[in-house]
């Protein structure tokens, strides 16, 4: 093999090292942004989340407070209805305890 053609395939060979060596950092620069590019998407997914759930929470708590606001309306209507009642025969009541104790 003659000399130039020794020089010819060492800088053959010299320029594919070059264009490997460049393709492998392109590589890892591109690998890199697409992995900085899927954090950022995992992030900004996480974050709308958990905005979504604190309005979800924050619905779910006005939608307790609502259900629990109509029991102890409720309640407090039919505790009412019911004192009413008791009132009612509360003199009954009364006439039959002290006629019992008094009949003995």
């Amino acid at each position: 093999m003659s000399l130039e053609a020794i020089e010819l395939v060492r800088t053959a060979e010299d320029d594919g090292k070059k264009l490997k060596s460049l393709a492998q950092a392109e590589a890892k620069r591109l690998l890199a942004e697409a992995e900085n590019a899927g954090k950022a998407e995992v992030d900004d997914a996480a974050e709308r989340a958990a905005g979504e759930l604190k309005y979800l929470a924050a619905e779910a708590e006005k939608k307790a407070k609502a259900g629990a606001e109509q029991i102890r309306s409720a309640a407090e209507t039919e505790n009412s209805l019911l004192r009413e009642k008791a009132a009612a025969h509360m003199d009954e009541a009364v006439r039959q305890i002290v006629e019992r104790i008094v009949n003995g």
